[in-house]
Order: structure tokens, then C-alpha cells, then sequence
């Protein structure tokens, strides 16, 4: 990763489409299988807004028939045109189905982050018992619920940025083009929110991964018994040409678990960041 900015659409869904691409969170596939399902109800908008404005002619632009809102002002057409769009969205993408697939690849997330703290916490001299006990956990099902309430939040901001600009394309002249050309105008500036969307969508599960399954496993080491830890996770960057320079000055510091809390992946890192925390140094009462 060369950049920590992708201003792009492409650059965002070839971050996780791309074959070659190092993940150390091993949640390439959720995030692929998440962002292409909300990507796809997004395409399912556009078709409607492709059909809405070309072959219902909902705004009147042919002169020889009626529409839908004819006679009404450009503002009160686009009023019109964002209250059917802001329907579209709710019932094409921001639906129970997104709420129990969003789930799904969150608690998978963060199955995975946990078995993986399990295994270094073993691997140091540490068995904290099973990573479905620490799945299992009250405030760790409570994250994952807020972690879906997030994502939909995301999602919805984006879709209503996108509505605002549907509105100002309409009312800034758009009605004075052909169908094809203001249908073509809109959903093109769609594209901009669909980048957006499976950037927010990839943070979600990286952030599952992160602070959910890793950390809240590492904080299940007991302190009811003579054994003090301190675990030191670092970055652990995924060491190859895309890895941007913020990464790589993150993974030179030392970190500890309460540092590490107050960090969020990739939340203050950058949209797609690959980092995870791993496990350095475990020290017991002996070695201090």
C-alpha cells in the first residue's frame, strides 16, 4: 500500500479485490464477501434510478408526454426525486438482510482475532481457556451488535451524501440534459459513495478483528493468580510495497495493552490497513 488515501473508486475495491494482496488479519474474505453484497444493492439503486429517470420519464424531460412530476418546479422535483431515493435505499440496502449479513462477517472477524490472541497468549506460557468462551462474552456480542448499528450509520451518511448530490445535479441545470445524460450524471456520482461504503466496510471487520477479538482476548488474562503480564502487542504490517510509511513508523514503537486500547485499527490509521496487534513480550512476577 504506497498511499494512505485512495480518492478513487477503484482504488478502494481493488484493495480488497486484488488476489496478491498481504492481509496479517486474515479477513480478506469477509471483507470481500460484505462489500460486495452492499456494492451489489448500490448497483440495484442505480438500476432503479436508471429506470425512474429513462423509462418512466419521471421528471417530464420528453416534451410529448406526461410524467410523474410534471409541472412542478426543478426544486420540487428534486425533493420528489430524493424522498423516492432515500425509499430506495431503505428498502434496497439498509435492510434486516444487511443488518444479519453485516453480523455474520463481524462475529467472524472477530472469531478470528480472538483464536489468534489465544494462540500467541499459549504460545507465550498463557492459556486462557478457549476463543468461543471469549466470543461467548456479554460486552464482546454487545460489540459486534454496535459494531453492525456503526456500519449501517456509515453506510446511511454516505447514501445521504449521495442523495444531496443527486438533488444538486437536478436543480444545477440537470433537467436542460437528456434523460441518458442526467440518469448517466447521478449514478456516476454514485460511484464516489460505492468507494466510499467498501472502505467503511473493511474497517468494520478489520476493527472487529482488532478490538474485539484480539483485545478482548488479551484482557481475559487472569489476575486473580501470582502472574503479572505485560503484553506489548505491536503492528504487525503485512512487509510488502504497500505498506504506507504511517504503518511502518506504527510498528517500530513498542505498544502496550492499554496503548493499544486507545488506538483503534484502521480507524486512526488509514481506509484498508492491513495492521494487527501481536503479542512480543508476556513477563510474570519471576521476571521483574
Amino acid at each position: 500500500m504506497s498511499s494512505c488515501s485512495h480518492a478513487h473508486a477503484t482504488a478502494n475495491e481493488y484493495a480488497i479485490e486484488d488476489r496478491g494482496r498481504a492481509d496479517p488479519t486474515q479477513t480478506t474474505t469477509d471483507q470481500r464477501a460484505l462489500s460486495r453484497w452492499i456494492r451489489g444493492r448500490i448497483g440495484e439503486v442505480d438500476a432503479a434510478i436508471r429506470e425512474k429517470i429513462l423509462e418512466d420519464d419521471a421528471f417530464g424531460m420528453d416534451d410529448n408526454a406526461f410524467s410523474e412530476w410534471s409541472g412542478l418546479s426543478d426544486a420540487e422535483k428534486a425533493r420528489r426525486f430524493d424522498d423516492w431515493l432515500e425509499r430506495q435505499i431503505e428498502s434496497t440496502i439498509l435492510t434486516s438482510e444487511f443488518e444479519d449479513k453485516a453480523e455474520r462477517h463481524l462475529e467472524h472477524a472477530v472469531e478470528r482475532g480472538a483464536t489468534d490472541a489465544h494462540r500467541e497468549l499459549r504460545d507465550a506460557g498463557v492459556d486462557i481457556g478457549d476463543p468461543d468462551e471469549t466470543l461467548a462474552q456479554d460486552n464482546v456480542q454487545e460489540a459486534i451488535g454496535l459494531g453492525v448499528i456503526a456500519l449501517a450509520g456509515r453506510v446511511r451518511s454516505e447514501m445521504d451524501d449521495f442523495r444531496g448530490d443527486a438533488r444538486e445535479i437536478i436543480t444545477d441545470g440537470g433537467l436542460e440534459v437528456s434523460r441518458t445524460q442526467l440518469a448517466s450524471d447521478i449514478v456516476e456520482r454514485g460511484q464516489v459513495y460505492k468507494s466510499e461504503v467498501t472502505a467503511d466496510t473493511a474497517a468494520e471487520v478489520v476493527n472487529q478483528y482488532n478490538t474485539t477479538g484480539q483485545l478482548s482476548s488479551y484482557e481475559r488474562v487472569p489476575d486473580e493468580v501470582e502472574v503479572e503480564l505485560n503484553v506489548e502487542p505491536e503492528f504487525r504490517t503485512a512487509q510488502d510495497d504497500r505498506v504506507c510509511e504511517q504503518c511502518q513508523e506504527l510498528a517500530q514503537r513498542d505498544w502496550t495493552l492499554e496503548d493499544a486500547q486507545d488506538f483503534h485499527i484502521p480507524r486512526d490509521t488509514h481506509p484498508h490497513c492491513r495492521c494487527r496487534w501481536e503479542v512480543t513480550d508476556v513477563r510474570t512476577l519471576e521476571d521483574l
